[in-house]
């Protein structure tokens, strides 16, 4: 049973749980540094009931010029793949974190 003191509802009444800001991929940041690393983040994500993640690698900062979108979107079709090959019901979309900075409008 899922504990809240603002809601009424067990795990199999929840559809979707979606984590808007992981850090999931293999190697591009502060996050898992192999995939073995990022399938075991995904595997705990998933039995906590989250169904999507959208992977969010740094954008700014040390991280600046590094992960570009294609690099992201490819890094996470490989992740989606490897995790189709084992039991898990999750699913990894691209993102980023991108921090407020005034290099953003330029």
């Amino acid at each position: 049973m899922v504990n809240s003191k603002h809601t009424n509802f067990n795990k199999q009444q929840i559809e979707d749980f979606v984590d808007l800001h992981c850090h999931c991929l293999p190697g591009l940041d502060d996050g898992p540094s192999n995939t073995d690393e990022s399938v075991l983040l995904c595997k705990e994500l998933a039995s906590q009931g989250i169904t999507t993640v959208v992977a969010t690698p740094h954008q700014l900062g040390r991280f600046e010029n590094q992960n570009q979108a294609s690099l992201v979107r490819n890094c996470v079709d490989e992740l989606n793949e490897i995790i189709e090959n084992t039991e898990l019901m999750i699913k990894i979309l691209p993102g980023s974190e991108v921090r407020v900075d005034e290099r953003i409008c330029k």
